[in-house]
């Protein structure tokens, strides 16, 4: 019944506006963001769409994600919003740990930073789906951009890996048994400080993994499975970095790889 209520808001910069509207909205409600700052580090606990007017952020207070979503079932969207200035334990822009579904296009995640896991989004279940997403300046321990974790499944198109960093992982992880496709997605100047991984597969003793790289582009850095137990990691059509003419994944045709 509360979808049938759901209704479309258009939220003014600055203040608690955001955090309001959502909580006096019934679920399935839509938002439609004026450019400027809107106050983040809230949970969502409904369904929801937002859609940002260009030049609309959610910018997280101090200590906290840009936005969390822990409740299971929950249909989560968001096009052209940038997520910014999050700091939390896992998933700086986004902490997703509920089994529902997050579509994002046309987002950014810029200067987001994890203490664990994730500076720019972590997931660890549920169906995550990004579209000409961004990650810019993001930092963690582990995962500098993006964290895929437990039973998460993820597919990536067009999106863009920017000067992340992390002590492991420079840019994206996939853990455990999470899957993940990426699809016309570019990495540039991503690294852990001593400039090497860009990309972990890292499995458990009961699951491993698996990852699909199609018509991809990568410009430096080294990919790990493992250290342990690794993952299965598939890649077709892209540009690799010399380093990954021997690598640990199965070569479906068509790459190409760059100067030794």
């Amino acid at each position: 019944m509360a979808d049938l209520l759901a209704r479309e808001i258009t939220v003014a910069a600055g203040g608690q506006s955001l955090f309001a509207a959502i909580e006096h909205a019934p679920a399935g409600s839509k938002f439609y963001l004026l450019a400027g700052q809107h106050s983040g580090g809230f949970c969502m606990d409904r369904s929801a769409s937002l859609r940002g007017e260009n030049g609309a952020t959610i910018l997280a207070p101090r200590g906290a994600a840009a936005l969390r979503i822990e409740d299971d079932g929950i249909s989560f969207h968001a096009d052209n919003i940038t997520f910014s200035s999050g700091i939390n334990s896992d998933g700086g822009g986004l902490c997703v740990r509920g089994g529902g579904s997050v579509r994002l296009r046309d987002c950014v995640f810029e200067g987001n930073r994890a203490r664990r896991k994730g500076g720019g989004i972590f997931v660890n279940s549920g169906m995550l789906t990004l579209e000409r997403c961004v990650f810019n300046g993001n930092y963690a321990a582990i995962a500098g951009a993006l964290m895929l974790d437990g039973t998460a499944i993820a597919d990536l198109s067009r999106c863009q890996f920017r000067s992340n960093r992390a002590s492991i992982g420079g840019s994206v992880v996939v853990h455990e048994g999470a899957q993940a496709v990426f699809k016309l997605c570019s990495w540039l100047g991503n690294g852990s400080p001593d400039g090497a991984e860009v990309l972990r597969v890292s499995g458990s003793a009961s699951r491993a993994p698996t990852v699909s790289l199609q018509f991809c582009d990568i410009d430096a850095g080294d990919l790990l499975s493992g250290p342990q137990f690794g993952g299965a990691v598939v890649i077709a059509n892209s540009k690799l970095p010399s380093g990954w003419r021997d690598g640990p994944f199965e070569d479906r045709g068509g790459n190409t790889y760059g100067k030794s």
